[in-house]
């Protein structure tokens, strides 16, 4: 007869995949949170229904009771590793970064594609990261300054955003290095090197 053992009643189950879980407050200007969770199970097969199961003492816990909603995002092997070894994220973690904190690409979720020219991944708390809202540009010309390729980064970033794709071109999009020098020092906190980003994507289809 094979060996096997004995439990006392536990919750001891068969492994499975940790997610990682967003949520957020019902108010309208609430910051949206996210949180490892290993307990996922099936409830229904139709309708679909699964659950999740958070510690009341979590700080997840409470925005999910009193929003009603979460969302379960399924993590890809390569973040998977790189969050286990960093020893998972934060209950305060605020925005993800594929990358270095000035040239890094930010992530929607711990899902998003993360590959070896990486140099990193960043988990910021709010205290960290820039998670205040962009405001209008007040033509400083400091991110014109700082850019290392002497290019007018405002100008990208104003004719990308209106769609006039050709005319940011002029403005040296495809000269961009993408360093972020000119999102790090813009007062108004535009994501400079989105729009750029845009441009260069819409440039690219445009040719093809």
């Amino acid at each position: 007869m094979a060996d096997f053992r004995t439990f006392d009643p536990c919750n001891l189950l068969a492994p499975v995949p940790a997610v990682m879980v967003s949520c957020r407050a019902p108010e309208a200007d609430a910051k949206p949170n996210i949180v490892t969770v290993a307990w996922v199970g099936t409830v229904n097969s139709e309708p679909p229904m699964m659950s999740i199961s958070v510690r009341g003492n979590r700080f997840s816990h409470d925005l999910i009771a009193k929003s009603g909603e979460f969302v379960v995002n399924l993590v890809d092997e390569a973040h998977c590793k790189a969050l286990d070894f960093c020893g998972g994220i934060s209950e305060d973690t605020q925005k993800l970064i594929a990358g270095g904190p000035m040239m890094g690409t930010s992530l929607y979720d711990a899902s998003g594609v993360f590959t070896k020219t990486d140099s990193g991944l960043l988990a910021l708390t709010g205290e960290e990261a820039n998670v205040s809202q962009p405001s209008n540009c007040i033509s400083c010309g400091a991110c014109a300054r700082a850019c290392p390729m002497n290019l007018m980064p405002m100008y990208i970033d104003f004719y990308a955003l209106a769609g006039d794709f050709k005319t940011s071109e002029k403005y040296g999009t495809n000269h961009c290095i993408e360093c972020g020098c000119c999102a790090n020092v813009c007062p108004a906190k535009r994501p400079l090197v989105q729009s750029i980003r845009l441009a260069k994507a819409k440039l690219r289809e445009k040719a093809k």
